[in-house]
């Protein structure tokens, strides 16, 4: 059994095609990097600084798909409900628009394939009536949406699109007199428009920050007046990794940005737990795409600083990035492994009974060559087919200098 638990197992008689591994805990393939060290191959999971597992005088390159298997999760939740961004969007914004985002991206959502709710719901079974997405591609934490003027310019017509508030009343309304399913989990991710609409004088930026984050809390407050009480809340990646800042000169900027806004968030979510009867399960994904984008090749990355859409492909699996702020949809297959994670740990997905394949018979097409410093694949796979044309990314990005500590 594997289990992210900070052992370190040496496996002395593991053989490939006959033993398997059992992948506890919600681990999935994708959060395991796979490295032969001499005559041996280490296993180590993200957030682990050291192998996990040793396999003496087993070759990387030996290990296939079926050397390991998952255990099926168990909800404790009955319902998912997400409000965020473009990051969560599963085709909201084009809905509103009739047109955005056009092909090749995938079903109006912002990546080519599926996204981390997509995934979420499917791997621990939740039904679609059981899953509410109010999420809105350009969505800031407060009102404002920053594809406003984008789509406004486009269409000729001056549009409002929401922002996580308005989601929030949204749903909220939805429910006229009831209350909030107590039962169920509430996803909370936005911020990263916030960070690419910043205020002209950097001077204000500290205290549009501080806005920001107590947007997402007033949303997280709330709801939990109406009854929600179990909620999901993912920091910022690091922005400063994307091709978008690392092309125009902004990364170091959309880093310390990025760090701000997140150690602001967290504190406001202690202090949400320490005043309100909820109970908030956070999710570090600046430390996952420091990791990844890090050590790429031992996750089984090849381009972790292209956008994939600019290469003319739909899918390539040693890509991280889709356009120039997206990750592809393997990355949200990732995100979705990481959340499962963070439920477990916060005891709210169980194992069950069941004993499943670690990948998908779809997957395994894409399953990665195993060796030095490569990574097991889990994503869905697409075809290789040249795209038609390509779609620019906004570019709203304000260029600021000054200290944000």
């Amino acid at each position: 059994m594997l289990r992210n638990d900070g052992r370190v197992d040496t496996v002395v008689d593991f053989a490939p095609g006959v033993d398997r591994f059992l992948l506890q805990g919600g681990l999935s393939l994708g959060q395991i990097a796979i490295a032969q060290q001499g005559a041996n191959t280490t296993l180590r999971y993200l957030n682990q600084a050291e192998p996990s597992v040793i396999l003496l005088n087993v070759q990387a390159s030996s290990l296939t798909p079926e050397s390991f298997q998952t255990q099926a999760l168990v909800p404790s939740f009955n319902s998912l409900t997400v409000f965020g961004d473009s990051l969560s969007d599963p085709g909201n914004l084009f809905g509103l628009t009739g047109f955005f985002p056009p092909f090749p991206y995938s079903q109006g959502r912002f990546s080519n394939g599926d996204l981390w709710v997509d995934y979420l719901s499917d791997d621990i079974g939740l039904e679609p009536a059981q899953v509410q997405n109010f999420a809105v591609g350009g969505a800031t934490t407060g009102r404002d949406n920053g594809l406003d003027p984008l789509i406004s310019s486009l269409t000729g017509t001056e549009v409002n699109l929401p922002g996580l508030l308005d989601e929030v009343d949204s749903y909220l309304s939805s429910l006229g007199s009831g209350s909030a399913n107590p039962d169920g989990l509430y996803v909370v991710w936005a911020g990263a428009n916030d960070l690419f609409n910043l205020p002209s004088d950097p001077a204000a930026i500290p205290a549009f920050l501080a806005n920001s984050v107590q947007n997402i809390a007033t949303a997280i407050g709330n709801l939990a007046a109406r009854g929600a009480d179990t909620f999901l809340v993912p920091n910022l990646p690091n922005l400063g990794l994307t091709p978008r800042t690392l092309g125009d000169g902004t990364s170091q900027q959309a880093t310390a940005l990025s760090l701000g806004f997140n150690t602001g968030l967290a504190n406001a979510l202690t202090a949400l737990e320490q005043t309100l009867p909820i109970d908030i399960i956070p999710v570090d994904l600046f430390g996952l795409t420091n990791e990844i984008i890090g050590a790429p090749a031992e996750f089984g990355f090849t381009n972790v600083t292209d956008a994939l859409l600019n290469q003319g492909l739909l899918d390539d699996p040693g890509y991280f990035w889709w356009d120039q702020q997206h990750p592809t949809t393997r990355v949200h297959d990732l995100l979705s492994d990481v959340f499962q994670v963070a439920l477990v740990e916060a005891g709210y997905l169980q194992s069950g009974d069941a004993l499943l394949p670690a990948l998908s018979a779809a997957a395994e097409a894409d399953w990665l060559p195993q060796g030095a410093g490569s990574g097991l694949a889990s994503l869905t796979s697409l075809s290789n087919a040249p795209l038609n044309s390509l779609v620019p990314s906004p570019d709203n990005w304000l260029a600021v200098s000054g200290d944000l500590s």
